[in-house]
């Protein structure tokens, strides 16, 4: 099966006075249609320096990307990355990046219409996918005034609505409290299991990773890791799972 998007030997290197800072060091990943992959590591692991590289927003210093199985020289260089992530990617990030001036349903509809899809195909696909995330009642409703994780199902609505190959979240539960970043959790391990999304996660949280097919643990730029989690466990093994892993990688630091 060919990968949704592979990376191969990935280095990101910034500028800071006279000296390079690296980031990511010879980074090989692969993200697998219909995957959830979590990507996990300490602050300062290059988490999400590598999920901006992934997702075309950053270009890398060296190594290759290929995604559905094409090398792409120019990753992540305008002026077509614009273009490449409006059309192929989704995004949710910790801070929901809604537009304060438009509607919920506005806010969902906006990836068709910069497509320039007809008004008839916005409208049914707007509604759709704000019933999917329970928010058709809501949808005249402007960001301020819904609650957080009402503004971050709207980001998953948003992120979903043009159908693309691959949704990449970045902290997505970071700003809400437990119950409603479950609810996101549920709502990002559902469109993967029942609709085959393919679902790329940072976080640094292990009860959010445990939701993953597969969790990849980066270090000083480093994947240092790297465990698989079974579908048909039940959540609280998945969890326990995860926590085992964690424990393991920090008693190797402690070491």
């Amino acid at each position: 099966m060919v990968p949704v998007l592979e990376a191969r030997a990935l280095t990101k290197e910034y500028a800071r006075g006279r000296l390079p800072v690296t980031v990511l060091r010879g980074v090989d990943v692969q993200v697998h249609p219909s995957e959830f992959l979590a990507i996990m590591g300490p602050s300062g692991s290059g988490k999400s320096t590598l999920l901006h590289i992934l997702g075309a927003l950053d270009q890398p210093t060296g190594g290759e990307i290929r995604f559905e199985g094409q090398l792409v020289p120019e990753w992540g260089r305008e002026p077509g990355a614009t273009e490449f992530r409006r059309r192929r990617l989704g995004f949710v990030f910790q801070s929901f990046n809604l537009v304060r001036s438009l509607t919920a349903r506005e806010n969902v509809g906006l990836p068709l219409i910069l497509q320039g899809a007809p008004a008839s195909v916005v409208e049914r696909e707007t509604e759709v996918w704000l019933k999917r995330v329970g928010l058709w009642d809501r949808r005249d409703h402007y960001p301020y005034e819904l609650s957080g994780g009402e503004q971050q199902r709207t980001a998953v609505a948003r992120a979903l609505v043009h159908n693309p190959a691959l949704l990449l979240a970045d902290e997505p539960t970071g700003n809400l409290d437990s119950a409603n970043g479950l609810q996101v959790l549920d709502l990002l391990e559902r469109v993967c299991r029942e609709q085959g999304t393919t679902v790329l996660l940072v976080t640094h949280d292990p009860v959010a990773a445990s939701r993953a097919d597969r969790v990849v643990y980066l270090r000083d730029g480093r994947i240092v890791d790297e465990w698989e989690q079974g579908r048909d466990w039940t959540r609280s093994m998945r969890v326990q799972h995860t926590l085992s892993r964690l424990q393991h990688l920090v008693e190797g630091e402690a070491s």
